[in-house]
């Protein structure tokens, strides 16, 4: 199933960049996703690398890393986000 929604990734990676559109939607990742953009490539290469069974104890280390690095650079942020999710879900 994961190798099939990357395939489905990658075949609309193709598509936007065979219309002219990276750009775009590269802008428009970046607007929506901030500074995150660049953990969910990373996170998602290194899933990649994590389907191909001979790699898979190779990528285990580095997505550990990579979370625990995402989750420490990014702490402020999600601390205050869980916040407000916390104070929206107590008051419905």
């Amino acid at each position: 199933m994961n190798l099939l929604a990357i395939m489905a990734y990658g075949l609309y990676a193709l598509l936007v960049g065979m219309n002219g559109n990276g750009r775009q939607l590269l802008a428009e990742a970046d607007k929506d996703m901030g500074g995150f953009l660049p953990w969910v490539i990373s996170i998602a290469v290194i899933a990649v690398i994590w389907e191909i069974p001979a790699t898979k104890k190779l990528a285990a280390p580095f997505l550990t890393l990579a979370v625990i690095s995402f989750v420490l650079s990014n702490w402020d942020t999600l601390r205050t986000q869980f916040g407000i999710i916390s104070s929206e879900a107590q008051k419905s």
